[in-house]
């Protein structure tokens, strides 16, 4: 009969942890081991970062939680696209919906998975499973889907914009999760990006173009910097207010000015166009002017 003597010592620094017989001979035994009490210990080999991210984690919340969200989304998309093919909704119109409401609605619904770190990995299964969904659009003739979220209804149309715009989601998930860049980026690509055409299309030609920049007007640019400084003051607010911020970052309302100035130079940086994908140039410069302006 064995008698287990686990722990971490100076002569099993390198991850092998004791297991001790009767005649206190020890046998090695490679294992994983968490050093308590120091709060930053764990096997590199894992890649972690903290011993919380291990030890003690439930899976079951964060897992109901996306499988919910997944659900209440696809329900949703699932409803345009009904809509879209009875003719009630027109494509672009949709397509527009779901620019303008994922991002934010994502945002939002976040703040219910766990304080672990792991959850961002939970969040980015969101996205994720859209991803999939639309690469599985592109790929037949007739799917409901491309007509929803795109403007031509093609399956080429698809594979761009929409595309990008989740995949842009799943890298802010997992790179910026909870943090001023997270939320300024989603901000500034969903509601900005979104009102910017709608407004643009709606009095761009009484408002005049910009002279380096024909397909962009002025009334688009000054619709994106309202709409996307409203829609980062209200996301900002709910973060800061449940905390989901970390403790350096500047608390609302002080960051107002900020927010405002980020907007304005995102509406540029759509202005100009320069690889014309707003889905990637926007929030790449939401997150940059986030980082630099939004922490103490």
């Amino acid at each position: 009969m064995l008698r287990c003597e686990i722990g971490f010592s100076k002569s099993f620094g390198d991850g092998f942890s004791g297991v001790r017989d009767r005649r206190g001979r020890v046998r090695k035994r490679r294992e994983m081991v968490v050093v308590k009490g120091g709060g930053e210990a764990v096997l590199s080999r894992l890649g972690l970062d903290t011993a919380g991210m291990i030890a003690g984690y439930s899976w079951a919340p964060d897992t109901v939680v996306m499988l919910s969200i997944a659900a209440v989304a696809g329900a949703f998309l699932g409803g345009l696209i009904r809509l879209s093919s009875k003719m009630t909704l027109k494509s672009s119109i949709s397509r527009k919906l779901v620019h303008l409401t994922c991002g934010p609605v994502f945002l939002l619904s976040s703040t219910a998975f766990s304080s672990s770190s792991v959850a961002r990995f939970f969040a980015a299964g969101v996205p994720a499973f859209f991803i999939f969904r639309i690469a599985l659009a592109s790929m037949k003739s007739a799917d409901p889907l491309a007509k929803t979220i795109s403007r031509s209804g093609s399956r080429d149309e698809v594979l761009k914009g929409p595309l990008i715009y989740v995949i842009v989601l799943l890298g802010l998930t997992l790179l910026f999760w909870r943090t001023p860049e997270f939320v300024v980026a989603v901000a500034q690509m969903s509601v900005g990006d979104g009102f910017a055409e709608l407004i643009g299309r709606k009095y761009g030609e009484n408002s005049g173009k910009w002279f380096f920049n024909e397909r962009k007007s002025y009334a688009g640019s000054a619709g994106f910097a309202i709409t996307a400084f409203i829609g980062s003051c209200a996301l900002y607010a709910v973060y800061s207010s449940l905390g989901q911020l970390p403790p350096q970052s500047i608390p609302f309302p002080e960051c107002i000015p900020q927010l405002a100035l980020i907007s304005v130079v995102c509406a540029l940086v759509e202005v100009l166009d320069i690889i014309a994908a707003d889905n990637i140039t926007v929030p790449i410069a939401g997150a940059v002017l986030a980082r630099l302006l939004l922490y103490r």
